[in-house]
């Protein structure tokens, strides 16, 4: 068994940011690396995930390590949603008509992913008739569609616009650890690092154990020459992830 999974391998010394021709013609199936990306600036990160992009087949997957996984979904990758690990599916550019700050895009899918600890949006008492008690309904799911607007907008890379999506949901739709997080993603995508910070730390206010905001609070903060903070949230995650069991 050994020998016949040797023959399937062959290794290859290239510069990721050298010729393609270096990797081969071929393309792969699975790209998969651990911390590549965080020593790099935001030109070189943008620049790597073109090129693994493009070594990638049409339904190729793409796994990374955990700080770096805000930057795929910012070239258009789509999160496989697998449970311990972060995997992206490429995905081929569709036309859609681009969506705008006034008005979110009405998506028929779930919502993305969230605190599932938490309901987004706690639904108001209601006073009066039953069909009063149906009201909430309609608010939450315009909600949950410009979350939704706002995450498409940034997995498409238009993080000025994202942004400013993301701050039209806060003031329609009032605070939520989701909406903190996306805004706080953006803004690190920006380079705008103060700003995130507060954004991250807000959704963890709101969402104490919402996990991607505590890694990616730890790795800018790791980022900005704060290692005790950093090991302090990434001891809180494990605990987090531990209680949960993932």
């Amino acid at each position: 068994p050994t020998a016949a999974v040797l023959k399937q391998v062959r290794f290859r010394v290239g510069n990721l940011f050298g010729s393609r021709a270096s990797f081969g013609q071929e393309v792969y199936d699975i790209v998969l690396f651990r911390n590549l990306l965080i020593y790099f600036n935001r030109e070189l990160q943008d620049r790597a995930l073109i090129c693994l992009k493009d070594l990638l087949a049409k339904d190729g997957l793409l796994l990374v390590g955990p700080a770096e996984a805000a930057l795929p979904r910012l070239h258009g990758f789509i999160s496989a949603e697998w449970p311990l690990a972060f995997a992206f599916l490429k995905s081929e550019p569709v036309k859609t008509t681009a969506p705008t700050v006034s008005a979110a895009i009405p998506v028929p899918t779930p919502t993305p992913k969230v605190n599932k600890s938490k309901p987004l949006l706690r639904p108001r008492p209601t006073i009066g008739n039953e069909a009063r008690g149906q009201a909430p309904a309609k608010p939450l799911a315009k909600a949950s569609e410009s979350l939704i607007a706002v995450e498409r907008i940034a997995n498409a890379g238009r993080v000025k616009e994202a942004q400013e999506v993301a701050l039209a949901h806060l003031k329609e739709f009032g605070p939520s650890a989701q909406i903190f997080y996306l805004l706080g993603l953006v803004q690190d995508a920006d380079g705008a690092a103060p700003q995130a910070a507060q954004s991250y730390r807000k959704a963890l206010y709101l969402a104490p154990n919402h996990r991607e905001a505590l890694i990616h609070l730890a790795l800018l903060l790791r980022k900005q020459g704060d290692h005790n903070g950093a090991e302090a949230l990434a001891g809180r995650l494990g605990r987090v992830q531990k209680r949960s069991g993932s």
